[in-house]
Formats: C-alpha cells, sequence, structure tokens
C-alpha cells in the first residue's frame, strides 16, 4: 500500500524528527509528535518531565504552529506554574484535563496538519523517493 504525501509527512516527523530536508512545519509536526505522544502514553507530568525544557517550549512552538495555543499554554503552565508544576495526583489530574479537553487523540493534531499542510505545502520538505518510510 503507497501512502500518500500527507501520511509520508506525518510518519517522517513521528519516526525521524522531520527528515533530512526538515522544513519548519516539518520541525514544528516532529516536535509535537514527540511531547504529544508521550502525554498520550503516560499524561503531561510525565511528558514534560521525560524531555527537557527546551524539548518542551520546541513542542509549545510547534503547538502554536498549528493553531493549537491553548496546548502549548499547558505545557508552559506545568513547567512554571506552582500550582502545576509539582506533580502529584490532583495536578496531574488537572494538566490532563486541561490537554485532553482540547487534545483527547491524534486526530485534532492529525486535522491541523492536514490544514496546514494543504495551505502551505512548502512548509513541508519534499517526499523523498528514497526515504526510509514506507
Amino acid at each position: 500500500m503507497k501512502l500518500d504525501a500527507k501520511a509520508l509527512v506525518w510518519n517522517r516527523a513521528a519516526l525521524d524528527g522531520g527528515g533530512r530536508s526538515a522544513r519548519a512545519g516539518d520541525r514544528a509536526l516532529a516536535d509535537a509528535l514527540k511531547v504529544h505522544g508521550l502525554v498520550m502514553n503516560g499524561g503531561v507530568h510525565h511528558a514534560v518531565q521525560a524531555v527537557g525544557e527546551l524539548e518542551v517550549q520546541a513542542a509549545a512552538a510547534g503547538f502554536e504552529y498549528f493553531g493549537l495555543s491553548s496546548i502549548a499554554e499547558v505545557l508552559r503552565r506545568v513547567q512554571h506554574d506552582p500550582k502545576l508544576r509539582e506533580w502529584s495526583d490532583a495536578t496531574e489530574e488537572e494538566a490532563n484535563r486541561l490537554y485532553w479537553a482540547v487534545l483527547p487523540d491524534d486526530g485534532g493534531l492529525a486535522a491541523r496538519f492536514e490544514q496546514v499542510f494543504r495551505d502551505k505545502p512548502t512548509e513541508f520538505g519534499p517526499i523523498d523517493d528514497a526515504s526510509p518510510i514506507v
């Protein structure tokens, strides 16, 4: 089965950090997906603690790139807001509630990516037939 360009770009971001010829859209998607995957597997605090501060900031910028500013704000609050920063059952529940209210699954991020990919295809690197992603 041959994947379409959107699927190839998504996979390249998820599996190869955006690829060898990554452009702004590729990097934003790769950064957002890295943290989003960790959130989906273990919650917001887990994700923030599993990656460094710079990676959280890059992910926040990636979410903003795709118009998901509220997710960027959740990530920043968990890093810096004294009421959410400390990891407890209550703060984990609140951070997850805020995040999942906007992005309960991959569908929301995928839809935003697809819209940007349609509107600004030059923001993403070319699909290389020699790419290891199939």
